[in-house]
């Protein structure tokens, strides 16, 4: 057998420990040199074959600590006292033994012998030995040549392929996990504003070691495991810039399986941007900035762009400021609303102007405001009539008493006692304010001034009363006075 001169050199490595190891693989000797060679990489090279066949194997570090710790100088062969501490002190069932009988990677030449001893009674179970070299692999018309390290891969494969039942048996499958539950808040967020997730997974077999949340950029967040309610939690900022970003998740599981999966959970859209809101307004009259109503208006909230809406309020102000309707709701906005000049509890509110604001919320917290300023106007407009005669000719002159908003057409008829229509006048727009009629004792008039909000001031066959025409007649009596005076 050959001498272990490496073992000095590793003494002071440290054990890992790990559950219940199912095979143990110590050294392989190497006679393809001297008697005293010693092949860790082929080593190596195994015990990663045994590890992607999901059989869970004691880490090379500790078994050549178990041979330093027990002066064990001696490779490709173990003794019946040596197999019994084996399984006492690195909890290994199985022993694997193997010699590299030939190497030259000039000439593309491996072979290595397998021997598979149970440490608890020393039984020798398996034994294989193979060995191949590139000359042996020369592909159909020699279109392809193997490398050395080809030849080694394939002879270790080979033989691991020839395995007994009772590994076979042994054997540990990699954990699987499904995503039972994702939970993400906010979905929309500010900047820099905080980002919680907790996810819920379903395992089939053992739990990883390590589990983090991968970020944009790469940024890693570990997850903090709620064992009470099983999940995994995460909180972060979000990123300055605007944009939708993905969350993933990250599981890590060490030996045997050595296996890391990436899982996507979610997204999350960081918006720093306020909607843009404009408001339509139908049914009303605009003067300036200003919309004049006398029954109701209907107010149209437009989004320049459709985006997700949390809530909304609706704020009426008096020209005092006072407070007249406040009207908040979650949720997304109404399509159009009604005003009809009410109040909160229903009741009319005086003429005037008033100021409406339309805020809203987006589902990253960003608010913005529409505003509108309404004149309601209920009331006809009122007009003043003064009639004076002026020789065989009455002067009618009509006066519009202060109203907030115009004319849109008006009409006067003036007729006799014998009902005979003596004038009539019309028109659009603003009031024209004198009119001249031929004089009569007694005269009657019909009169309709309407504004553009369809307020409508009416007089129906109504008689001139005498003040109408008191100045008419005290001017007849001065002048007949001053002639007979004159005479």
């Amino acid at each position: 057998m050959k001498r272990l001169f490496l073992f000095t050199v590793i003494f002071f490595l440290g054990a890992v420990v790990s559950l219940r190891a199912q095979i143990a693989v110590f050294p392989f000797e190497d006679i393809s040199k001297d008697i005293n060679g010693i092949d860790l990489e082929t080593t190596r090279l195994v015990i990663q074959e045994l590890e992607k066949e999901g059989i869970e194997v004691v880490p090379l570090d500790r078994v050549l600590t178990f041979l330093v710790n027990n002066r064990l100088r001696w490779t490709g062969w173990v003794e019946r006292l040596t197999a019994l501490k084996v399984y006492r002190q690195l909890g290994a069932e199985l022993i694997l033994l193997g010699t590299v009988t030939e190497k030259d990677p000039e000439k593309g030449i491996f072979g290595v012998a397998l021997r598979l001893v149970r440490a608890t009674d020393y039984k020798l179970l398996w034994g294989r030995t193979l060995a191949q070299s590139s000359a042996e692999k020369i592909s159909f018309l020699e279109l392809k040549k193997f490398t050395y390290e080809q030849i080694v891969a394939e002879v270790i494969k080979r033989l691991l392929e020839d395995l007994p039942e009772e590994l076979q048996g042994l054997k540990v499958y990699p954990p699987a996990v499904e995503i039972a539950d994702v939970f993400v808040r906010p979905r929309y967020v500010k900047a820099n504003h905080l980002v919680e997730c907790a996810v819920k997974l379903n395992f089939s077999g053992p739990k990883p070691e390590k589990v983090f949340f991968v970020l944009p950029e790469g940024k890693r967040i570990a997850a903090v495991e709620d064992h009470q309610r099983e999940l995994y939690l995460g909180v972060w900022k979000a990123p300055q810039e605007e944009g939708r970003y993905p969350v993933n998740l990250v599981l890590k599981w060490g030996p045997p399986w050595n296996q890391k999966k990436k899982l996507f959970l979610s997204s999350f859209i960081v918006d720093n941007t306020p909607p843009k809101l404009s408001l339509k307004i139908r049914h009303g009259e605009r003067i300036g900035e200003t919309i004049a109503f006398r029954r109701y208006v209907t107010i149209v909230p437009v989004l320049e762009r459709s985006e997700p809406i949390t809530r909304w309020q609706m704020v009426i102000t008096g020209e005092q400021e006072n407070e007249v309707l406040n009207i908040e709701e979650p949720g997304s906005l109404p399509e159009s609303f009604n005003w009809r000049g009410t109040d909160a509890s229903g009741h009319k509110v005086p003429v005037g102007r008033y100021q409406l604001k339309l805020f809203i919320w987006d589902k990253a917290g960003n608010k913005t405001v529409a505003e509108q300023e309404f004149l309601v106007v209920k009331d006809p407009p009122e007009v003043d009539l003064e009639a004076q005669r002026i020789g065989e000719q009455i002067e009618l002159k009509l006066a519009l008493k202060d109203h907030p908003v115009p004319l849109s057409n008006w009409y006067i008829d003036i007729w006799d006692e014998e009902g005979n229509l003596l004038k009539e006048y019309e028109g659009e727009g603003p009031l024209k304010g004198r009119f001249l009629i031929p004089f009569r004792e007694k005269l009657y008039y019909s009169l309709e001034v309407r504004d553009i909000l369809g307020n409508r001031y009416r007089v129906r066959s109504k008689k001139l009363q005498p003040a109408l025409l008191r100045a008419a007649k005290e001017e007849k009596e001065k002048k007949e006075k001053k002639w007979l005076e004159d005479f």
